[in-house]
């Protein structure tokens, strides 16, 4: 089961930043995946987040009170209403950019590794099964690296999505 928890504002540490959450990324999968392989244990659930800087500790440097950033990775991130987090998971958010779309950022750093890790070059066939977040995330980073990717879902409306998003066709075996 899903619930809130009220935990005290964390204390500033050298090396970290303190956010103030404004957005934090759902990522289904992950999430209904770790909700349902905790068993009784208690979760922390979430990973990607945009906010403003609250307070920044000794040895940051680049950032400054009130700024908009973008960060990932769990434990420190979460859905949380602050967030301390190493100035190494914290990137600033560019002018212009909706901090909606900047929470996303923790899921864009995993598509572009998985892209990395497949070790693909311009022109190269990336097939990308399954249109959940990450295969949208992934079939997008491909087509703007001058892949030729052949998206696959079963679900026409997610391979309608994508293909609403980039003008590429995608497949489905609806089932």
């Amino acid at each position: 089961k899903i619930d809130v928890f009220e935990k005290p504002m964390p204390q500033i540490k050298d090396n970290y930043l303190l956010i103030k959450t404004i957005y934090s990324a759902i990522s289904p999968g992950t999430e209904l995946t770790m909700g349902g392989n905790s068993k009784e244990d208690i979760v922390q659930l979430g990973y990607s987040a945009a906010g403003r800087v609250v307070e920044i500790g000794r040895g940051v440097e680049g950032y400054y009170e009130g700024q908009y950033v973008a960060c990932y990775g769990a434990p420190y991130v979460a859905h949380a209403e602050y967030l301390l987090v190493p100035k190494t998971l914290c990137t600033p958010v560019p002018e212009g950019v909706d901090l909606k779309e900047a929470s996303l950022a923790g899921l864009g750093a995993i598509a572009i590794h998985a892209l990395r890790k497949a070790q693909l070059s311009f022109g190269e066939v990336a097939v990308v099964v399954g249109l959940g977040i990450f295969g949208q995330l992934i079939a997008q980073i491909g087509y703007g690296a001058a892949l030729e990717v052949l998206p696959l879902n079963r679900s026409s409306k997610r391979a309608e999505l994508l293909e609403k998003i980039t003008g590429h066709p995608s497949y489905t075996s609806e089932a």
